[in-house]
């Protein structure tokens, strides 16, 4: 019996000139031409910059990377509003050979009527064809002591984390007309290059979908059933003006979000307006991670799960966001529950999010 996860989860600016006088008019058409100058001159500096950090990160073994993901939305039934919010911090470390790659992290949602948190830790490592995962994702309660519960899950091997966070840069510097240079800015006590731009998720979406989080990935896998309708994501990246390497990226994909939600809920009541779908990644100690290893309790304890398939802790946490008494249900009780339990909870939780499969 298939546990689903959660279902995962937009403003031109139309300038009008006018002309009044043929002075104001040459005036008009001077400043326009100084506009346009600046603007390719913006993009050159851009493109060099992510040319040389293409070619920086091009002998880049391991880092250590932060990462906060943050959606924030409002659901609206025509009675009620729920304001949801959830966010992750994780730290990981990741090699390139081997490839493997460590995280740790807190997941926090909230909604209105509810507040909960887990720690997630991930230890991911490809073996000849296979992505090799051991996932846990342990509630944090001050009632109860949680299990640390280890599962593994086996996948095709996609190149590991490293090289998918290494290839956003590429990607960057392959679409460099997209891109203009800003005021630099200093991370930390790094001083930086900046720049921004905006890309279609198309051109995105396969680095997007190595960084190791699940909620883009099934985001991604809704928008892509309908490419024409141009769905972008905003850039905006810090280099250092030292190395040229990559020390901050944020990406806003608010607008991919609003397309999936939108995508989903064609036939529904439900309206949504999301605030915020951001994903912000910082890079230190390139090529200065140790050894990673994963530690013999979590290969002896580990169980094997299905792969999409959540455990009962994580499906447990959005069950407690519902009233899953009225259906006879009791939180407490999930182990004992039938498979008729289950769907009829898992119906519950789509129905109070205004999620339809």
């Amino acid at each position: 019996m298939e546990k689903d996860k959660k279902f995962g989860y937009i403003l031109f600016d139309l300038r009008l000139i006018r002309f009044l006088l043929f002075a104001v008019v040459s005036v008009s058409l001077v400043t326009i031409l100084l506009s346009s100058c600046s603007n390719s001159t913006e993009n050159m500096e851009a493109g060099a910059i992510l040319d040389n950090a293409k070619l920086a990160v091009s002998d880049v073994k391991s880092a250590k990377i932060h990462m906060d993901i943050k959606y924030d939305l409002i659901t609206d039934d025509g009675k009620d509003e729920n304001h949801v919010v959830e966010s992750m911090s994780c730290d990981i470390e990741t090699t390139d050979n081997p490839v493997i790659s460590h995280m740790q992290g807190i997941d926090n949602l909230e909604t209105d009527d509810n507040e909960s948190q887990s720690e997630v830790e991930v230890y991911s490592l490809e073996s000849g064809e296979n992505e090799i995962s051991y996932i846990r994702n342990t509630e944090i309660r001050d009632d109860v002591k949680s299990n640390k519960q280890w599962y593994k899950k086996v996948a095709s091997a996609t190149g590991g984390q490293l090289k998918a966070q290494m290839a956003l840069v590429a990607t960057f510097s392959d679409n460099r007309e997209k891109f203009r240079v800003k005021k630099g800015e200093k991370i930390g006590k790094v001083r930086c290059n900046k720049v921004e731009g905006v890309l279609p998720i198309s051109v995105l979406e396969k680095s997007l979908k190595g960084i190791g989080n699940k909620d883009v990935s099934s985001i991604l896998s809704v928008t892509d059933m309908n490419e024409d309708k141009g769905v972008d994501i905003k850039i905006t990246a810090w280099f250092s003006r030292k190395s040229s390497r990559p020390v901050r990226i944020k990406l806003d994909l608010s607008e991919v979000m609003s397309a999936m939600l939108g995508e989903e809920n064609t036939d529904s009541s439900y309206e949504y307006d999301v605030d915020e779908y951001t994903i912000d990644i910082r890079y230190t100690n390139y090529n200065k991670v140790g050894i990673i290893s994963v530690p013999d309790e979590v290969l002896g304890s580990a169980i094997e799960n299905e792969e999409n398939t959540p455990s009962d802790e994580t499906l447990k946490k959005y069950f407690e966001t519902i009233d899953l008494k009225s259906i006879g249900l009791d939180i407490e009780d999930m182990d004992n529950w039938t498979e008729e339990d289950w769907l009829n909870a898992k119906d519950a939780l789509y129905e109070y999010y205004g999620i339809r499969e």
